[in-house]
């Protein structure tokens, strides 16, 4: 968000000749950044962005896939350097920091979700390893009841249906 409100639309300055009006090549400020227009010329927020006009912070979507092109270090360098001329020569600690803290903080997120759902999956399986101990204690009691509390004997095969039956 920083960089949509400081940027927005910036990178769109194009020098115009004031006696023709034809456009000069290359970005221009009107904020103060490096890259001003010669005398005899103007700037305007006419042209497109820079990079076919995908290179922009004119939106928060724009600025977050900018955000993450340049922790991916794909192409940070030149939007880096076409901010650097139209806004200031200062904005290269915001580049810097998004570079080397960016990734930091974007591993460590996906770490605390892979962590959040292990730890999800395993809570999971022992209920269930629990309700099943559970169900098979029960069986047993069950088949104890009916045989009268004698261990072995003649109800094995109705203890065994018991026991698969509580496990399904």
């Amino acid at each position: 968000t920083v960089s949509v409100l400081s940027i927005k639309g910036m990178l769109r300055g194009q020098c115009y000749d004031i006696e023709n009006g034809w456009a000069i090549e290359g970005l221009c400020t009107q904020v103060g950044g490096l890259a001003v227009c010669d005398p005899g010329s103007t700037c305007l927020l006419l042209a497109n962005n820079p990079g076919r006009g995908l290179a922009n912070f004119d939106s928060l979507g724009a600025a977050v896939v900018q955000v993450f092109q340049i922790m991916t270090l794909e192409g940070w360098a030149g939007i880096m350097y076409s901010v650097q001329d139209v806004y200031s020569e200062w904005v290269m600690f915001f580049f810097v920091i998004v570079v080397f803290a960016g990734p930091i903080f974007t591993i460590q997120l996906f770490l605390v979700v892979i962590t959040s759902k292990f730890h999800g999956v395993k809570e999971q399986l022992k209920k269930d390893a629990l309700e099943s101990q559970q169900k098979i204690e029960e069986a047993l009691e069950q088949a104890q009841k009916e045989e009268g509390g004698q261990p072995g004997g003649a109800g094995k095969k109705g203890l065994a249906h018991r026991l698969t039956g509580a496990m399904a």
